[in-house]
């Protein structure tokens, strides 16, 4: 295996080292940083280029194989209308429970926690593109401003200045925006485009740009009406100025690039090509996107006569090619194309082409041909008689063809095989397409378990909307922090994705109280207490009882009748912010001799007392309990405790207990009825 890319690299430096005089792009100066990237471009692309591409679309078809096992994983009812239907199910905007009916998102999309855990995504990537993990070992970044109006020193909170630093960051929004960009957006590597949760679009000016770097995943976003950018002095990295050319006018330009994901991104009207992959781009991914109303879709390889394109590996899966297409899904030159599961339900002269002696591999995908009688080949050769394309290996296996569709293979039937060990394995046919690309392009949220609300899309807490006023009027305005504790958190934008900056918040007695800052978070999602001796995982009661430090929030909002008083181990973070959260009904909270608890944004109210009897204190014990006095909140010998945003009436004895010795308290904005 190693000298097999030995030789290949040896191939590759030749081919290279050949054309590195033409690898300008939109280059108007290739100076010495142009070039030193484009020779660490070379060894990037070589470490990514996989001399067994057999072994990566096999991969994927497994992976395929062992989400579809059995409709019943999917909750769905895998009967012929869904299988066959010609209907699109994209026709009518999805309004049920959050479904993820591919193995990529299957990965990320339904977990409840997943705006918590957005890098998540980074281990979820399928085909050549699996080695993309973009920003995930770098920090977040939030854009917050939708301008573009200086690309020579761009301004913080914009997308381009998040795209030219130099360490690797996982970019988010802090709001849906539309973004004009100026001039071409030029990326340097190891950087995710991650929009889920806002509505973005890159629309109405230049593209994005991904040029001689790796490591770059873009994710949820719309990319449409795409102009030329006029060319000039463009930043492109934190300490680099270069004169540019007038760009193409492409959605998305991969030049000399290598380990790239494209994921969920809807795409039309471009005035170059949506996607374009040339110059010894490889290791791409371009799956779940939604391309419409365009002509050229997709352009892999720029030259017949360019040699480092025989080592492009591209995976095109899972996407659909909508209304109004023309042609070019792909066009190709040179290296290896797995077309996988993916739904052609419209082009007008044909769907996959190219030039060249590529290699493609066409595996469960669905053609629905036009009309025209002219139009009902799936492909296109270019430049070259048959007597020479018939040499070529283009493979159609398992596609479903529909009104006429005909896919001319030629090559031999082996000839995937020749450049590998292993034999190809099938992908799931092309009758299950309809079901794999149900979700492609842009989606919202997902519906089910926890996701940005409305009032954090804006970049507001959606505490806000339940703050008491004078008036008593519930307040509508933008977010407002008028005190130091709520100014050290509340309006910041991206609250949500640093929930934890709440504990260097404290002041007053309570100061040094961090509760479970140096824990990982833990997700109520079961608001039941039916069992107080073995708690059920997922409950609060499970959660509090957990003797490692741990930042407790909530899938959704719910209301919690506790049977018996809640016992708390210290180090703990209840946090109810983003959701509506009562304990009520039932017995209250009991916080006895432990150290360091945060109790914020619940509601406590018509607490009870608890009958007593065994109750489980921690998870290698329990304990015979009194029955509890109806407490609220009953702190008891303990220290380093604080209470913030607590809502709070109606308990049978005290809202709030304080005795025996605790000390290091603070309570502060509790409305008490």
């Amino acid at each position: 295996m190693e000298s097999a890319r030995l030789n290949w690299f040896f191939i590759f430096c030749f081919a290279f080292a050949a054309i590195i005089p033409t690898l300008r792009a939109n280059i108007a100066h290739f100076d010495e940083v142009w070039q030193k990237r484009a020779q660490e471009a070379r060894a990037a692309v070589m470490k990514s280029y996989e001399p067994e591409p057999t072994k990566v679309t096999n991969d994927f078809n497994l992976g395929v194989h062992k989400a579809l096992r059995g409709a019943g994983a999917l909750n769905i009812t895998a009967g012929p209308n869904v299988w066959n239907s010609t209907r699109r199910l994209l026709t009518k905007k999805y309004k049920g429970p959050c479904m993820a009916t591919n193995p990529i998102d299957r990965c990320w999309r339904c977990k409840k926690n997943w705006h918590l855990n957005r890098k998540r995504l980074a281990d979820c990537g399928l085909g050549f593109g699996r080695k993309a993990t973009g920003g995930k070992v770098g920090s977040f970044y939030i854009v917050t401003d939708s301008s573009d109006n200086d690309i020579l020193n761009p301004k913080p909170g914009t997308l381009r200045h998040a795209v030219i630093q130099k360490q690797p960051l996982w970019i988010v929004f802090a709001r849906s925006m539309t973004i004009r960009l100026n001039q071409e957006l030029i990326m340097q590597g190891d950087k995710t485009i991650d929009a889920r949760g806002a509505n973005v679009h890159i629309a109405y000016g230049a593209g994005i740009t991904i040029q001689f770097v790796k490591n770059v995943i873009i994710h949820n976003l719309h990319v449409h009406d795409i102009v030329l950018g006029s060319g000039g002095l463009i930043r492109d990295s934190v300490d680099h100025v270069g004169l540019r050319t007038a760009s193409d006018g492409d959605g998305i330009s991969i030049y000399g690039s290598a380990d790239v994901w494209i994921d969920h991104v809807s795409m039309w009207n471009c005035k170059d090509g949506l996607i374009d992959a040339i110059e010894g781009s490889t290791g791409i991914t371009i799956s779940n996107c939604h391309f419409t109303d365009h002509n050229e879709v997709m352009l892999f390889g720029a030259h017949d006569n360019s040699e480092v394109d025989q080592f492009m590996q591209i995976t095109v899966a899972f996407n659909h090619f909508g209304k109004r297409l023309v042609q070019r899904m792909p066009r190709c030159r040179l290296g290896f194309i797995h077309v996988v599961n993916n739904d052609y339900t419209h082009w007008l002269m044909y769907a996959i082409g190219g030039s060249s002696n590529p290699t493609i591999i066409s595996q469960g995908n669905r053609f629905i041909a036009p009309p025209n009688p002219a139009a009902k080949e799936v492909t296109k050769r270019d430049y070259a008689p048959e007597s020479t394309w018939k040499s070529w290996t283009w493979r159609s296996e398992g596609d479903y063809m529909m009104n006429g569709a005909f896919f001319v293979q030629s090559g031999d039937p082996n000839g995937a095989k020749k450049m590998g060990r292993r034999d190809l394995i099938s992908a799931e046919p092309g009758t299950a397409v309809t079901l794999l690309t149900r979700f492609a392009g842009y989606q919202t949220a997902p519906r089910k378990g926890a996701s940005l609300s409305k009032g954090q899309r804006k970049g507001t807490s959606s505490l806000n909307s339940t703050r008491r006023q004078l008036r008593g009027k519930k307040y509508r305005g933008p977010c407002k922090a008028n005190n130091p504790i709520d100014r050290c958190w509340r309006c910041r934008s991206d609250w949500q994705l640093n929930r934890k900056k709440l504990a260097d918040c404290a002041l007053g007695f309570g100061h040094k109280t961090t509760g479970g800052k140096a824990g990982k978070y833990y997700v109520v999602t079961d608001p039941s207490d039916n069992n107080v001796v073995d708690p059920k995982p997922g409950t609060l009661r499970h959660a509090v009882i957990q003797k490692e430090p741990l930042w407790i929030i909530f899938a959704r909002s719910m209301k919690i009748r506790l049977n018996e008083e809640l016992i708390m181990q210290g180090d703990k973070t209840i946090d109810g912010r983003g959701v509506n959260v009562h304990i009520a009904h039932g017995a209250g909270i009991t916080i006895q001799f432990v150290n360091n608890v945060i109790i914020h944004s619940l509601h406590i109210h018509d607490i009870v007392q608890g009958s007593g009897g065994l109750i489980r204190d921690s998870v290698d014990h329990f304990g015979i309990r009194s029955a509890s006095d109806g407490d609220g909140i009953s702190v008891f010998g303990s220290r380093n405790l604080w209470i913030d945003h607590v809502s709070m009436w109606n308990c049978k004895d005290g809202l709030i207990d304080v005795i025996e010795g605790s000390t290091a308290v603070h309570y502060f904005k509790l409305p008490l009825h």
